[in-house]
């Protein structure tokens, strides 16, 4: 699936404007991150590239095929982890990845073995007998990750996957996440953890209702480098004088 290009997205809430005219394409195979202030649209541009939601303006398209009206074949390219995870609470881990594998119509889903390498890497066979409802919010997002996984999407949209993971496991996230990219995944993710980016994002897109602006992440670490030089000679110049 190559580009995806987002024209003239905008989305209301009665009179609240939350995403005013977003442009933008994100390319086959690089991760695009989106970052920004709370309330700002991140999360409900994410829903809307899902087809979870749709905009009250604008159109997706997926490799020119328009989302809201190929909104079935196209999620069957798409893998959607959502910030607070949508699994059946009262089924185990084991009962919610079974049912999803059941209803994914790709001939190309994930095998057997591969669910369990997923769910080693990410410490969950332990609890593969565990109601979902029992487990934190940590080990749900691990589960609802595995599980966007099972189509073997073409693209992975993640939200916040660092808001409940512990440090080690997000280090062990971003180490396959780099892995999948490079065989061709594109991701788009929404992050409030910059150092997430790093090696992963190709680029960084700013949200405030508005794309604000659009950089590569070379030159937002770049930039992000010179201002924390710069602020720490400020702070210098100040002590001594």
């Amino acid at each position: 699936m190559p580009n995806i290009q987002l024209t003239n997205i905008s989305k209301k809430y009665g009179n609240k404007e939350v995403l005013s005219e977003i442009n933008a394409t994100i390319r086959n195979g690089e991760c695009y991150a989106i970052i920004g202030s709370n309330g700002k649209g991140k999360s409900t541009l994410l829903k809307i590239l899902a087809g979870v939601i749709p905009p009250s303006k604008g159109q997706i398209t997926y490799d020119n095929l328009i989302l809201h009206k190929n909104r079935k074949k196209i999620a069957r390219d798409l893998g959607y982890v959502p910030e607070t995870p949508s699994l059946y609470n009262e089924c185990t881990v084991q009962e919610n990845l079974e049912l999803f594998k059941k209803l994914s119509t790709n001939k190309d889903k994930l095998s057997d073995d591969k669910i369990q390498e997923w769910l080693k890497l990410l410490q969950v066979n332990s609890e593969l007998k565990t109601k979902v409802a029992t487990l934190s919010k940590g080990m749900q997002y691990k589960i609802s990750f595995i599980r966007s996984l099972i189509n073997n999407p073409k693209v992975l949209l993640l939200d916040e996957p660092n808001a409940n993971i512990d440090n080690d496991t997000l280090l062990q996230l971003k180490k396959e996440l780099i892995q999948l990219k490079a065989s061709g995944l594109t991701i788009i993710i929404v992050t409030h953890q910059l150092n997430f980016l790093t090696g992963l994002a190709d680029r960084i897109a700013f949200l405030q209702n508005s794309l604000k602006t659009e950089i590569t992440a070379n030159e937002f670490f770049k930039l992000n480098k010179r201002d924390r030089k710069s602020t720490r000679l400020n702070s210098s110049h100040a002590n001594i004088s």
